[in-house]
């Protein structure tokens, strides 16, 4: 059944899956989904988000940035998707590093990050690429506009009620762990990169 796997087969399966990789991180470095950003960006961003839900008139100016923030949000998804696709590859192609060095496990241990974020709770922005084209967005904007309300209440010092307080909490907690989870996975993909060509280079990269 795997007798198509030949050997030329495999370097090549490991290397598009580590281009892929290298591009993944890319994504989920050069965009960030707008919830993530810092102030007084990220309150300007879940304005003009809120106003979109809302369907209130905006301006062309408004419009813009509205399309830019979403556009950003949207390419950090490809990013997501296109680690999660390609990280089970080069992992598996390459259980045999192990002996060459114990920051190949530790690179490993990092990349499985992968498949725990798709059990937790992604924050109210962010959505794998395959949901950000499908009816999963609309779903999710009855919570966001929740959250946005009650953020954009913290923000300007007004009290918020105990379920406000809850799902500000909650979604607060989402955004860190998956912002945590995120540097940890690119560390990990930059690492076992680096060990890939530094062994390569060596000659002492030898795939099974």
């Amino acid at each position: 059944m795997l007798d198509w796997l030949t050997h030329e087969r495999i370097v090549l399966i490991y290397a598009i899956s580590g281009v892929l990789m290298a591009m993944g991180v890319y994504f989920t470095i050069r965009y960030r989904p707008y919830c993530t950003l810092k102030s007084p960006e990220k309150e300007e961003a879940m304005e003009l988000h809120r106003k979109q839900i809302l369907e209130e008139p905006m301006s062309e100016e408004e419009i813009k940035e509205n399309a830019f923030y979403e556009s950003m949000t949207k390419k950090y998804s490809y990013g997501e998707f296109i680690l999660f696709i390609s990280v089970p590859f080069h992992i598996f192609f390459g259980l045999g590093f192990f002996n060459l060095s114990p920051l190949y496990f530790l690179s490993v241990i990092l990349l499985a990050l992968v498949i725990v974020t798709t059990y937790v709770p992604t924050p109210y922005c962010s959505f794998y690429f395959p949901a950000s084209l499908l009816s999963m967005r609309k779903a999710k904007n009855k919570h966001s506009l929740k959250y946005i309300n009650s953020y954009l209440k913290k923000v300007d010092g007004e009290i918020l009620t105990e379920d406000e307080e809850y799902l500000y909490r909650r979604t607060k907690n989402d955004v860190i762990f998956s912002v945590f989870c995120r540097n940890a996975i690119n560390f990990g993909v930059l690492l076992h990169l680096t060990l890939d060509i530094w062994f390569a280079l060596n000659g002492a990269l030898v795939l099974r």
